[in-house]
């Protein structure tokens, strides 16, 4: 009976057997209840789950200016997408100016099921007639607990470290045309973990080509010619395998290099390998007769 009744009590167990016949006390049915978890309500976080896609979230937050004064700013997040939908800037709010950004920011059908928002005073008896005309469902969150609004705080936290802390805002005007840059950069470009790394705009995966990135990382590395540097690179290489120092297997090499006549223009082999582009042409660092005069002037300077 417990099991299939996991949110019944103990009197209520007991009562069901009574009516079956069987006379059992509370202890003995406690004694012998399954200790599991019991279902938990739902939280907060699963109403925010279940109506994300209707539900709208308001905020103040206020910005000071370099002559000292303090600058409202009205923020309306959409929770589906993290789209900042509306904002504005005042230096002082009303409950008349609120309510009418309320309508700019739903125009014609796009007005939400749900607004979640705090206590504050600002939302005076004007707000809440102008909600109610929209048909708009006020949903208020309890005192002093800002996380129950969680998705509009972390976005005025993001506006104040990636914007606001950097710069020092002079007046209402300059504060708008900063918040509309930033909305530029925000919507179409900014990653948010709970979007599974997208952008508010759908963002779309860019993907490097990976012979530019290999090119790349072997231009920067190239501070001497690059036959000297895979040279290098593959009598270390021969050395070590061979169990011959490599200073020995490098007289060697320089020897050889001394000992055959240079190759025409036409029989040195293209590069391969990572320091190719995708065509298959080596790179173009250097001409091959430069190469070839590099070699034969390292020879030269080890004889002398």
């Amino acid at each position: 009976m417990w099991r299939s009744n996991p949110t019944w009590g103990s009197p209520r167990i007991v009562a069901e057997l009574h009516k079956l016949g069987i006379e059992v006390a509370k202890s003995t049915v406690e004694k012998y209840k399954p200790h599991g978890k019991r279902l938990p309500s739902a939280t907060w976080q699963t109403f925010l789950d279940l109506h994300l896609k209707e539900l709208i979230a308001i905020d103040f937050f206020v910005v000071p200016t370099a002559t000292f004064k303090v600058l409202f700013v009205f923020i309306v997040l959409a929770h589906d997408r993290r789209r900042i939908v509306h904002f504005n800037v005042t230096e002082h709010p009303t409950a008349q100016w609120t309510a009418q950004q309320i309508v700019e920011a739903f125009p014609f059908d796009t007005v939400p099921q749900y607004l979640l928002r705090d206590g504050d005073g600002i939302y005076g008896d004007q707000v809440k007639r102008r909600m109610a005309s929209l048909g708009i469902n006020e949903i208020v969150t309890a005192p002093a607990s800002p996380w129950q609004n969680a998705y509009v705080e972390r976005v005025i936290g993001s506006l104040r470290r990636e914007l606001l802390d950097h710069v020092v805002v002079l007046n209402q005007r300059h504060l708008k045309r900063l918040l509309f840059s930033y909305l530029d950069y925000y919507h179409p470009w900014r990653t948010h973990r709970s979007l599974d790394q997208d952008a508010p705009d759908h963002r779309p995966v860019q993907i490097a080509k990976p012979d530019r990135l290999a090119d790349r990382r072997v231009l920067a590395s190239c501070k001497r010619p690059l036959s000297m540097k895979v040279a290098s690179r593959g009598i270390a290489g021969q050395a070590a395998r061979s169990g011959i120092s490599s200073t020995a297997m490098g007289s060697a090499a320089v020897a050889n290099v001394q000992s055959e006549p240079p190759l025409p223009n036409e029989e040195w082999p293209p590069l391969r390998g990572p320091f190719s582009f995708g065509n298959g042409e080596g790179l173009n660092l250097q001409s091959r007769e430069a190469a070839q005069v590099r070699v034969e002037a390292g020879v030269a300077g080890r004889h002398n």
